[in-house]
């Protein structure tokens, strides 16, 4: 029996005497508080760790590299789901420019072309410029540009924003430098319509000033060229006798003969603003064009418009609008 003294519980972890009773008695370690206090599971731990084996220093290195990567996982990101139905490329119904939602940059140019084309081009008339037609109300008419590029002129700057607002328009690419200095420029121009102005309009989403009254606003744009040959349009191209010439891609693919012919006129581009659609400015602007493009060599018969001018890879309304213009399925291409 070891003697223990009545006092004071602290002295239970002091140190122990040296006399102490018995022959087998062993110096009694000092008891810890902090063993009385700790919690169970501190004991099912301990004895846990006499039954079960050592830890391998393999599974030490796994269980620190599991709370290393715990530790390395970035905070998180919130992100948005659009579970609509509605396609990522919309085309525009004011200006008829498609563009992807939610993409930055096609906004910005959605933007700017939106801008252009619904609140229209100005022209500011100029000695180089060439009219060729006026109506009776003189109201409307249609000038002849040269696109020469050693020839200066004040409306290079402008020249250059009409032809890239007409190739995002028709999803074309730009025309190179020698085709523009082969080609004229018609412009269909006109004074802007007071039933259309207004001072602040909001269309497609995108705001703008109204253009005044009175200014000369364009309303429709022809690039032609003179050409030496083209290739007549075949209607079936499913003989595999009959060798064809495929212009454009799958979807919009058109076939034509392989054997070209002689031609005298290229359209490269035929534009006309989503304003102005459908009231024949197109059709008198081509009328222009055939009967002043080639100096005294004007082409007015329909026969003559089947034979001697010729597309260059039309849209879809495009050949509409060439069908129509021709009065027939099959016109050239070039």
């Amino acid at each position: 029996m070891v003697p223990f003294s009545d006092s004071d519980p602290t002295e239970l972890s002091s140190a122990p005497t040296s006399d102490a009773v018995g022959p087998y008695s062993r110096p009694i370690k000092p008891i810890q508080r902090s063993k009385l206090t700790q919690a169970p599971a501190d004991i099912r731990s301990f004895f846990s760790s006499t039954t079960a084996g050592k830890p391998s220093g393999n599974s030490l290195h796994r269980d620190n590299s599991k709370l290393n990567r715990k530790r390395a996982i970035p905070p998180l990101t919130q992100l948005t789901l659009d579970i609509s139905n509605r396609p990522t490329t919309q085309t525009c119904e004011a200006c008829g420019m498609p563009y992807v939602i939610g993409v930055e940059e096609d906004q910005v140019i959605h933007a700017k072309h939106h801008r252009r084309v619904v609140g229209g081009i100005e022209w500011v008339s100029e000695e180089t410029e060439r009219v060729i037609w006026r109506d009776e109300l003189k109201k409307e008419w249609i000038v002849k540009v040269p696109l020469d590029s050693k020839k200066s002129s004040k409306m290079t700057k402008k020249v250059k924003q009409i032809l890239e607002m007409v190739n995002v328009s028709l999803s074309a690419r730009e025309l190179s430098a020698e085709q523009l200095n082969d080609s004229a420029l018609y412009l269909y121009l006109g004074e802007n319509d007071q039933s259309l102005n207004s001072k602040k309009r909001r269309r497609g989403g995108e705001s703008y000033e109204g253009k005044k009254a009175g200014m000369v606003m364009v309303k429709a744009v022809c690039v032609a060229a003179r050409i030496d040959k083209a290739y007549k349009m075949v209607e079936e191209h499913g003989d595999q006798n009959k060798e064809v010439i495929k212009f454009g891609e799958d979807g919009s693919a058109v076939f034509c003969s392989r054997v070209s012919q002689k031609a005298l006129i290229g359209i490269h581009r035929i534009w006309t603003s989503p304003t102005s659609r459908g009231t024949g400015l197109a059709h008198q602007l081509m009328d222009a064009v055939t009967r002043t493009l080639i100096y005294n060599f004007p082409i007015v018969t329909t026969q003559d418009r089947r034979a001697l001018v010729a597309f260059s890879q039309p849209t879809e309304s495009g050949m509409k609008f060439a069908r129509k213009w021709c009065k027939s399925t099959c016109f050239n291409l070039f």
